[in-house]
This record gives structure tokens, C-alpha cells and sequence, in this order.
């Protein structure tokens, strides 16, 4: 499987969240412990998606993190109120203005991070273009094009992709660009399109509205592309920032481990060099105010990585995307968890 893109993105904003000065240190920790709710929010896009959105929407995985970070943090998943975001904008004015206290599946971006205030945790799923076909058009993979009918909404980062790919792999299709989404998928559903191009997110939303003919499809395994999607807070508080960027790590460093959502408590006292991340308190972080008990609670709530990924956006939910890059590394993918110390 290919994949070709840089991860850096989320690691360099949450390094800059971590070594900076605060402006007010603790203060969005504080008010989720003081009003003993975590108001979280996970993009949960209109049908009229717009250009600027370049990947789909993925809210059961956002919610399911929003219930882990509250489990962690409050003690129990019950205690979040999930705020929906009609696109990432709408979802990074929130957090500027203090209405929620993170910011589930957001795209990261220098500019977002500069435009808001905004710094990103680490990607807790891999996102990147492919291409949908019918399962008997004998198309498998990009080189299969040629001559072929491609078809994606134009002026977007996914048809720049689909432009660089066939220039470098020299591959001549047919391109038929839209400007409207459901016309599009009228002419994959009707066979017009030989094959859809765009992230793979948004074609496994796409296929669900195929109803009785979602298996008729198929999303091939390469990538072109890979678009990390991470949890985004506000720039000013260190502290909540390594707590959401630690329950986002929690889920992979579990699976590394071997422990699943069954065997939770075992990160309590865990002799294993991969769990210790997990079995302990934060660093600088009050143990009265996150105490060790934090990493057994979230992996408790949502399971491992491989549990999340199954049930939220693999063959246990409705978009049953392959695992591919977001499996461990492993396993051929590229998430790692953090080294033993």
C-alpha cells in the first residue's frame, strides 16, 4: 500500500502547545473539573458539504473519544455533551470562543492553527484519497484508468491529487468533473463513472446512500494521499492539551500492548516497558485532578485501537472502510505508539 504524505503537522502544533507559555494554565482543565462536564465537539457535516471540506465527517469516532476524554478526566463517560459542528470553521470558532473544550476529527493546518488559536493532538485516524469502482470493472488500481471515465467534484485538493497521480504515473482517463455532489453520485450509482475519486471517507459516506446496492462497490486499497485527522484545543492551557493528546495516543499504545477493552484495568499495574505511558499519572498534572487511574478508564470505555477502528469505521459500522494505514506499524500501517520510558 502506498501512502505519501507527513504526519508532522499535529506533532509540531502540539510541541508548540506543550513548550509555549500558557496565558492562563489550567484554565480550560479547571472548568471541565469545576462544571463536571467535558462539552466536546465532532464534525457532523450537512448533506450540502461544501469544497472546503476535504474529508467526511466520522461522528461515531468522535464521540466515542469525546465519551474516552470524559471517562479520564471526570470519571465517568456519562459526563460530556457533544456539540455538534456543521464544518471544521464552525468547530475552531468554538473552541475561540470558549463554547466547547475540544474539537474532535479536525484536519490540522498552520494556517487554522494561526487563524484560530488552535494546536492539534496527535492523529487518532488516517484519512486520503482513492478511488471507488464497481466491483466488476476490472479496475485495480490507478494504472487501470486509462482510457477510462473518472469522475470528482472539481476545484478541490482531491482533484489536484487525482491531476499530480496521473501526470507522474502518466496515465490518460477521462475526466468528467461536477460541481454538485449528488450529481455525481447519480452517475457512479448509474454506471456513467467508471470510478470515483476523493478521500476515502467521503466515498464510504457516499456508498451508504447506495442502499441495496452498496456492495456493488468497492474502495480500493491504495492511497494517494494521507490526511491526518486529530482532536484540536485552544491554545493557552498545556495542561488540557496533554490530556487530550494522551487519551488520543491511549487506544494504539493499548493495542501495542496487547490489551483490549476487556482487560482495561490491567493498565492500573502493568510491568509491560509498552503499557508504562499508560499506568501512571500525567506529567505536571495534579494527580489530584487527573489521577493514574485516567488511561484505564478510556481504554475501558472505548477499547483499543483495533476495537475502536471496528466498530466505529471498519466492518462493525455502516462505512466499512479497511484499516490500511491505521493499523499498527506492525501490522503495515503507520500508527505508533509512544516509546517505554
Amino acid at each position: 500500500m502506498k501512502f505519501a504524505a507527513s504526519l508532522c503537522v499535529p506533532a509540531l502544533a502540539l510541541a508548540a502547545a506543550l513548550a509555549a507559555p500558557p496565558a492562563s494554565a489550567g484554565a480550560v482543565l479547571d472548568r471541565v473539573k469545576a462544571a463536571g462536564v467535558l462539552r466536546c465537539g465532532v464534525l457532523t457535516e450537512p448533506d450540502d458539504w461544501t469544497k472546503d471540506d476535504v474529508h467526511g465527517p466520522l461522528p461515531e469516532l468522535g464521540r466515542d473519544l469525546c465519551r474516552a476524554t470524559a471517562a479520564a478526566v471526570l470519571g465517568s463517560a456519562d459526563r460530556v455533551k457533544i456539540v455538534d459542528a456543521p464544518s471544521e470553521l464552525y468547530g475552531f470558532k468554538d473552541l475561540q470562543s470558549g463554547k466547547i473544550d475540544m474539537l474532535m476529527g479536525a484536519a490540522p493546518s498552520a494556517a487554522s492553527s494561526v487563524a484560530f488559536g488552535v494546536s492539534f493532538a496527535r492523529p487518532v485516524f488516517l484519512d486520503g484519497d482513492a478511488l471507488m469502482v464497481h466491483r466488476d470493472s476490472g479496475i485495480k488500481g490507478f494504472d487501470d484508468l486509462a482510457g477510462r471515465t473518472v469522475c470528482y467534484i472539481v476545484d478541490t485538493e482531491a482533484a489536484a491529487v487525482l491531476d499530480a497521480e496521473a501526470a507522474r504515473r502518466h496515465v490518460g482517463f477521462k475526466p468528467w468533473n461536477f460541481e454538485e455532489n449528488g450529481e455525481l453520485l447519480a452517475a457512479v450509482v448509474g454506471r456513467s463513472c467508471d470510478a470515483y475519486f476523493n478521500s476515502a471517507t467521503r466515498l464510504a459516506e457516499a456508498r451508504t446512500n447506495f442502499h441495496a446496492r452498496v456492495a456493488d462497490f468497492t474502495i480500493l486499497p491504495e492511497r494517494y494521499s494521507v490526511l491526518p485527522l486529530t482532536p484540536a484545543v485552544a491554545n493557552g492551557d498545556a495542561a488540557w492539551a496533554e490530556v487530550v493528546d494522551a487519551v488520543a495516543a491511549a487506544p494504539v499504545q493499548a493495542e501495542a500492548g496487547g490489551i483490549d477493552r476487556a482487560h482495561a484495568d490491567a493498565l492500573r499495574d502493568s510491568s509491560n516497558p509498552l503499557l508504562r505511558p499508560l499506568g501512571g499519572t500525567l506529567t505536571g498534572i495534579d494527580p489530584a485532578v487527573v489521577d493514574a487511574g485516567w488511561a484505564a478508564r478510556a481504554v475501558g470505555t472505548i477499547g483499543n485501537a483495533a476495537e475502536l477502528f471496528e466498530r466505529d469505521l471498519g466492518a462493525g459500522s455502516d462505512l466499512k472502510l479497511p484499516r490500511g494505514a491505521n493499523a499498527l506499524w506492525t501490522q503495515g500501517g503507520l500508527m505508533v505508539p509512544q516509546a517505554p520510558h
